[in-house]
């Protein structure tokens, strides 16, 4: 009972840490401006709220930027701006747990790339296979419609041939 409680655990957590990857490139801009601020004499208050307006923004506009660019390239562009954060932040969790149980360094390194190349594929699949808007060519259509047949005036019907 004991070690199915410690894989559901370590299942849990490696669950939450792939969903919440995507959010490393917010937190970190959120972090690096709020200590720049705390460091530039701002108080104790005022960085706190300047990070989370930071943190919120560049999701939002990332998010933004995702949703309304016509072009894959800019998608990619913008899915890979998110998901080399998220990498980085896979290898030092893979790295730091590779330590607990591997005590070669040169296959710590090797578990912390494949850490690294599996987070930021996840956050990168995450971002870049979000669902389009309508306005997309490539949509196939608006993303609110169920997937049961088009209503009767929307119904594309082939012409047909008389002998």
């Amino acid at each position: 009972m004991l070690i199915l409680g410690i894989l559901l655990g370590i299942g849990t957590c490696c669950w939450l840490f792939f969903t919440l990857a995507v959010y490393a490139l917010p937190l970190y801009a959120a972090i690096s401006l709020g200590m720049w601020v705390y460091h530039d004499g701002g108080g104790a208050a005022a960085p706190v709220g300047i990070g989370i307006l930071a943190g919120v923004a560049v999701w939002l506009g990332g998010q933004l930027m995702l949703a309304f660019a016509r072009s894959a390239w800019i998608r990619g562009l913008v899915a890979l701006a998110f998901a080399v954060p998220a990498g980085m932040a896979g290898y030092s969790v893979a790295h730091g747990l590779s330590t607990l149980a591997i005590a070669d360094p040169r296959w710590q390194a090797a578990v912390a790339i494949i850490g690294a190349v599996a987070v930021a594929g996840s956050a990168l699949a995450r971002l870049a296979l979000a669902p389009m808007t309508p306005e997309t060519p490539s949509a196939g259509g608006p993303s609110h419609q169920s997937l049961g047949p088009p209503p009767s005036d929307q119904m594309v019907t082939a012409p047909t041939r008389r002998l």
